[in-house]
């Protein structure tokens, strides 16, 4: 996809992670109001994966090479992970204390 360059309104609010998915055709972001979207870059919209209803925000973002698990962690030490049989349709599996109160740096 040489010259290829697409831009996204995130209403203002700041993204804190990205990550491209193994596909390429997406980008999975977080954001300051605890939102975890996923941008598909040919159709160019954004999907919510997740929104956190105390807006804390997330820090950080990893997903694994197969597609499988995506993990997200935020400002109060909470990680989020999500999984997929097909590298798409992510389905919450688990919630998890890391740091108690304390900020994720790095999934």
């Amino acid at each position: 996809m040489s010259g290829f360059m697409r831009n996204f309104d995130n209403n203002g609010v700041m993204v804190n992670a990205a990550v491209l998915h193994p596909n390429q055709g997406e980008i999975i972001f977080g954001d300051q109001s605890g939102r975890v979207r996923i941008w598909d870059l040919i159709e160019n919209v954004a999907k919510e994966l997740y929104v956190d209803a105390e807006e804390t925000p997330i820090r950080s973002l990893a997903i694994s090479r197969d597609a499988t698990k995506l993990v997200a962690g935020n400002n109060l030490g909470s990680c989020f992970i999500w999984e997929s049989k097909n590298g798409e349709n992510f389905q919450p599996m688990q919630e998890l204390i890391a740091h108690p109160e304390n900020y994720v740096l790095k999934c």
